[in-house]
């Protein structure tokens, strides 16, 4: 995969999930890069930093082909897209406040519309 694909794939999801006022920026990071506390097991596939006052977020994304064999033979949903869609879908999450059920019933239906709009 490469980062134009990448970038093919967060444009693409960010429409399905219907979060068109983030700016998202993405890039691919080596497994070490983001893996990196001893001593702990990690299978971090992907992280996402976000500032919500100014709707802009940074995506980093491990390529499956830098991904140990032990994880991408045990978790195989652990592809670039399903990262993608995942750090995602904090963005949904982290955009509501949570003050009241409507909140978490808004984000619980953009997370439904999307998947049952189906992969395209």
């Amino acid at each position: 995969m490469r980062i134009r694909d990448l970038r093919g794939l967060v444009s693409k999801w960010q429409k399905k999930l219907n979060l068109p006022e983030w700016s998202i920026e993405s890039q691919f990071v080596r497994w070490n890069e983001i893996n990196n506390d001893p001593g702990k097991e990690n299978f971090i596939a992907g992280d996402l930093n976000w500032f919500l006052p100014k709707l802009v977020a940074s995506m980093r994304v491990v390529p499956k082909c830098d991904r140990p064999q032990n994880m991408l033979g045990t978790v195989e949903m652990y592809n670039e897209e399903y990262t993608v869609v995942h750090e995602l879908v904090h963005l949904i999450l982290a955009s509501t406040t949570w003050q009241n059920a409507n909140d978490l019933e808004c984000a619980v239906n953009r997370i439904t519309i999307a998947l049952l709009g189906g992969r395209k």
